[in-house]
């Protein structure tokens, strides 16, 4: 096998219908062996979809993108289209389905929400302002290149933006605002030892039995705050892995899913000026785990 350093790269494609490979030679100055393997190995996409075939001509305007991060493909996951709820030149709001990673790389190599967006949307170019954990489900919101991204990234930082999330918890939590000063270290990734302030609002939706539907109201805005202040105070979300107490026992398996979703979002318009605001319903994945803790 062909060993590959490290690379990461964009380029849109000038000229038409030249193949695949003469791009990704363009962009990374490498032998056409080595580009070869990088499409073999599922480093390539095109307009978000991952692209396997080196000699496929490439349209002009095309975006090819390189990731050795990125593993090849196992599955593609399916993306509705109508869970795009609002979009213009500046924003783009998606109501992101569970099991799908907000931006690449992923550990699978699967398109992700923002791959599918940049398909969806060209030529018009979406970009993140803020991410959802790839369990977490709901709404989610994007800028659009050319728009104003620095007056909603401002925006996203001091915290101006409503964003309230459902989650489904093990034990009844205390209702009221969770203060804490909460490690964010990001030893997986090499980060130094941090802590952060964190404050979030809890109410309880629907209470009883081992499963509790809380309401959270978010007000900074820390890496996994909820997941873990909701641990940090004896209530972890349903499918919680990386943040458990070490004393406390859950009952559910490795395999289950996150229970929190972001269902409501609040905002206004950063050039319009017009007040936005999108709610969506309790999701079936939540209801079906307090329906089975109902019927136990």
């Amino acid at each position: 096998m062909v060993r590959l350093a490290h690379f990461r790269g964009t380029v849109r494609a000038q000229r038409e219908g030249e193949p695949l490979l003469s791009w990704v030679r363009e962009v990374t100055g490498w032998s056409q062996n080595k580009a070869r393997e990088l499409v073999r190995q599922g480093k390539v996409y095109l307009d978000g979809e991952p692209a396997l075939a080196p000699f496929d001509p490439v349209a002009s305007g095309a975006e090819v993108s390189i990731d050795t991060n990125r593993k090849k493909v196992r599955a593609l996951p399916d993306f509705d289209e109508t869970q795009v709820l609002y979009r213009d030149a500046t924003l783009v709001i998606v109501n992101k389905p569970p099991s799908m990673a907000s931006v690449p790389p992923t550990r699978t190599g699967e398109p992700t929400l923002l791959d599918h967006l940049v398909r969806l949307m060209k030529p018009q170019r979406p970009t993140p302002l803020h991410r959802l954990d790839a369990e977490t489900s709901g709404l989610m919101v994007f800028g659009v290149e050319g728009g104003d991204l620095e007056t909603m990234r401002r925006r996203f930082r001091r915290h101006e933006i409503d964003r309230r999330y459902y989650a489904v918890v093990l034990g009844n939590p205390v209702e009221g605002v969770l203060e804490d000063d909460i490690d964010v270290t990001r030893e997986r990734f090499g980060g130094e030892p941090t802590v952060r302030h964190a404050v979030t609002h809890v109410s309880v939706v629907t209470r009883g039995g081992p499963y509790t539907l809380v309401e959270c109201r978010p007000k900074t805005g820390r890496w996994h705050q909820l997941r873990i202040q909701l641990s940090l105070h004896g209530t972890p979300i349903v499918g919680e892995k990386e943040h458990i107490p070490p004393a406390l026992e859950v009952p559910w398996s490795r395999r289950q899913g996150l229970a929190l979703h972001s269902f409501h979002l609040a905002l206004e318009h950063p050039t319009t000026g017009q007040q936005l605001q999108w709610t969506t319903p309790v999701p079936e994945r939540l209801k079906r785990l307090l329906q089975q803790d109902a019927d136990r």
